[in-house]
């Protein structure tokens, strides 16, 4: 299974697309061109994708797919083809319920997981729908594209408890809870003309114009392709359309677009013979929301069906073109590498929406579809979701009730939804200005929001009456504050006015923080720096926490016990470790205390380190108001304003993690987790997510079973939830989340092989996190 796994990301992701052409014109020399691909380039498609084997060991796994998975699984000696290898790994993995529907094999869904993170799952989900369909199901075809974004799995207990106890989720940021790529390409494949600048926001100057071009041939052989095998009252003879298109090109890719266009026109005026427009997907037959992602199914499937029912040649290689096309954008916009930390996300999340501005029907489906489909698919009833700010009240006010009015006109099935408004953390600007504070223009921003916010939830304002008003007052939609991206340049005593400002509201507040940083230290002396700074009391919440809950030992060795941390940033964490060490009873390593003072005396300029600690605590105040009262006050103005101390805290040190070191900080965190116990603040987990930013390897590697422990009274029991965070980003869903964490659990070993926890034990843990996030709602308040 692992090989043909290997297989399908290279065959299918990865291979070059401009070679298929040749191929089918003879330019490329193949065996057997059924195959489509050629050996060689394959071999060193794959040995770019996986170092770690030989030459020798990929060409056995060509040699399996020649002799093996290009053919036929229900009659081995027949006709071959490339797209039987999808049909052979979905067999494994997937099934269909007794109505139809494709459900995950629950013990096969790490391995789903792996592929699908690549391919994406409509690809795989339509091979195996047509492939029964043609051939288990000779009576019958599918007729409905409408599922989920992510399959369920056929694990009966788990959605036993979904369905009696329903799922919420408490983080998740609206505009990236759906699959937007999914949408983004059915815009683009209804919409190719002027799409020059946004290929070039997508990959930059140089490369757009490939990119551009490469999705302008997709969209031809989308629309041909649908032209010949979707259009029963189409009577063209079929051609070479592979042939056609080079002709096509030769032509000059601007004309291509504009026959493109033509042809999508066209087909939409024979299709409104035979039924309702739809405004999303020419190649869709419904006209619900769902029907932006249904057209590509509806196309994938008939195309497959068309191929496993001995279809000529061509279907099939402008089909893999088209794929790999496909392929090639979506590991643009959807993070499928390996690349661990926050910058390596926000790559992806700035250029989420670029292909569907200026559409905006497809657009505004990033608002209906996240509580459409938490109630539909997700067992959702409820959700708090996250958007950004505006500056100014009224079009704040505007942003608030366009929302609304595209919900309740659009669909009235959806979730019932509460806000939480995130300010945006941000690196703060080089300032030309002299004088200036840190993080000055943030700030500035963050006051200008804070006081719109303010201002709407002091108006009470009514919500726009519709059909299936909500009952209440714009106020009581609002639940919640937090702030949200990257942490490491803009700490919590940026919002600590902010949040103070609205603290007066029957609102609840939390904060992302120690998801990123530069030390397991320096991530708790973030959250210690949140929970002071912005007053947050019982029942607040906490975003990630990672630093919390990592193993210091798995962390540091995988940084080979050194750190790259900022002068200033190295000096606050050496602080905080020794007065919270002092305060907490936890004794220092010898060799680390020396290490902390000797940093500490290396900058303190004569200053005692109670009064630095002192100074870092004033750093909730507001620095345009600072007193000359203290010496820790002189500090703290030195902090903000001193020019040549701020140079030298932006200088880069190397910092030595010893032996001791690591075993120290695993005290700091078992203190931290009492605290946050005992003050019952809620952690707000967020498992895909926390793999993908953070350094976590596998599932059963996330705090979450540090911070609230799976067998009954056993270490620490941390309020928690489990959420998606951007979930059309990270490729997931709420019950995917758990779906992932109770296999995990059960698939954990002892020592001696056996298991770690009975079923009962996962299954009641499981039961207790769904039933108690409930309670946790800020709407509670």
């Amino acid at each position: 299974m692992d090989f043909l796994r290997k297989f399908i990301e290279t065959a299918f992701c990865f291979y070059n697309c401009d070679l298929i052409g040749r191929v089918m014109n003879g330019n490329q020399p193949i065996s057997n061109k059924e195959l489509i691909i050629n050996k060689n380039t394959f071999v060193s498609t794959m040995r770019k994708n996986h170092p770690e084997m030989s030459d020798d060991s990929i060409n056995l796994i060509y040699r399996l797919f020649e002799d093996k998975w290009s053919k036929n699984p229900n009659n081995m000696v027949i006709s071959q083809n490339l797209f039987y290898s999808l049909v052979h790994f979905t067999n494994a993995v997937l099934r269909t319920e007794v109505n139809g529907s494709p459900v995950i094999k629950f013990e096969q869904l790490f391995k789903w997981k792996e592929v699908t993170e690549v391919t994406g799952e409509t690809v795989l989900i339509c091979a195996f729908l047509a492939y029964k369909d043609c051939y288990c199901n000779k009576y019958c075809k599918t007729r409905h594209f409408d599922w989920a974004n992510l399959l369920p799995t056929d694990n009966k207990w788990l959605y036993h408890i979904f369905k009696v106890y329903k799922l919420i989720d408490l983080h998740q940021h609206l505009k990236a809870s759906t699959s937007v790529f999914g949408i983004s390409w059915a815009c683009l494949m209804n919409h190719i003309s002027h799409r020059n600048q946004q290929f070039k926001i997508l990959v930059g100057e140089d490369l757009s114009k490939n990119d551009y071009n490469a999705v302008t041939l997709a969209a031809k052989i989308r629309i041909e392709i649908c032209r010949r095998i979707m259009q029963p009252w189409n009577d063209e003879v079929l051609y070479d359309i592979n042939a056609e298109i080079d002709k096509m090109f030769f032509k000059g890719i601007e004309c291509c677009r504009r026959e493109t266009h033509y042809l999508i026109n066209r087909y939409r005026i024979g299709n409104n013979r035979q039924k309702q427009v739809n405004e999303y997907d020419y190649a869709a037959s419904d006209c619900g929301v769902m029907s932006v992602f249904e057209g590509e199914r509806r196309f994938l499937y008939m195309a497959f069906r068309h191929i496993f029912s001995g279809d000529r040649l061509a279907i099939s290689s402008l089909l893999y073109r088209y794929l790999l096309i496909k392929a090639k954008i979506r590991s643009k916009m959807v993070q499928i590498n390996t690349n661990v930390g926050f910058a390596n996300f926000a790559a992806f999340e700035r250029k989420k929406e670029i292909f569907i501005e200026g559409y905006p029907e497809y657009a505004n489906l990033l608002y209906v579809l996240p509580m459409y489909e938490a109630r539909t698919y997700y067992y959702q009833d409820e959700l708090e979701t996250r958007i950004a700010p505006q500056s100014q009240y009224h079009t704040l006010r505007n942003k608030y009730n366009a929302i609304e009015k595209i919900n309740r006109q659009r669909n009235s099935s959806i979730a019932e939804y509460r806000i939480i408004y995130h300010f945006i953390k941000k690196k703060e600007k080089r300032s030309k200005g002299v004088g200036l504070c840190r993080n000055y223009h943030v700030r500035a921003e963050i006051k200008r929001q804070a006081s719109a916010i303010h201002k709407l939830l002091q108006k009470r304002e009514r919500v726009l009456k519709f059909e299936h008003q909500f009952k209440g007052y714009i106020a009581d939609r609002i639940v919640g504050i937090d702030a949200a991206n990257s942490e490491l340049f803009c700490r919590p005593e940026v919002f600590a006015q902010a949040f103070a400002r609205l603290s007066s509201f029957k609102i609840g507040f939390t904060f992302h923080v120690g998801e990123d940083f530069y030390d397991i230290a320096d991530g708790l002396r973030a959250i210690d720096e949140a929970i002071l700074f912005l007053n947050l009391k019982r029942g607040d919440r906490l975003g990630h926490c990672l630093a919390l809950g990592i193993q210091p030992q798995i962390y540091y060795s995988e940084h080979d016990y050194h750190l790259a941390i900022p002068y200033q940033v190295l000096i606050d964490d050496m602080v905080w470790l020794k007065m919270k060490s002092m305060e907490w009873n936890v004794a220092i390593p010898p060799r680390v205390e020396k290490q902390i003072m000797d940093i500490f005396n290396g900058a303190s300029m004569g200053q005692s380190m109670s009064d630095y600690y002192a100074a870092m605590r004033l750093r909730k105040e507001d620095p345009h108001r600072i007193g000359d009262k203290s010496v820790a006050h002189k500090i703290y103005n030195d902090y903000h304003y001193n020019p040549d101390l701020r140079k030298r805290g932006e200088v880069v040190e190397d910092f030595i993690v010893y032996p001791e070191y690591v075993s120290f900080i695993e005290a700091i965190q078992h203190k931290m987790r009492e605290c946050i116990e005992r003050r019952q603040f809620v952690i707000e987990c967020c498992p895909s997510s926390n793999v993908k930013i953070g350094r976590l390897k596998r599932f059963d590697q996330h705090p979450i079973f540090t911070f609230c422990s799976v067998k009954n009274g056993n270490n620490h029991n941390l309020p928690v939830t489990v959420n998606t965070d951007d979930l059309g980003i990270f490729y997931t869903s709420l019950p995917r989340e758990f779906e992932l964490l109770t296999l995990a659990l059960l698939k954990k070993k002892n020592e001696d092989g056996s298991t770690l926890y009975s079923s009962q034990e996962v299954y009641d843990w499981i039961e207790r996190i769904v039933r108690k996030a409930h309670a946790y709602c800020f709407s509670n308040n």
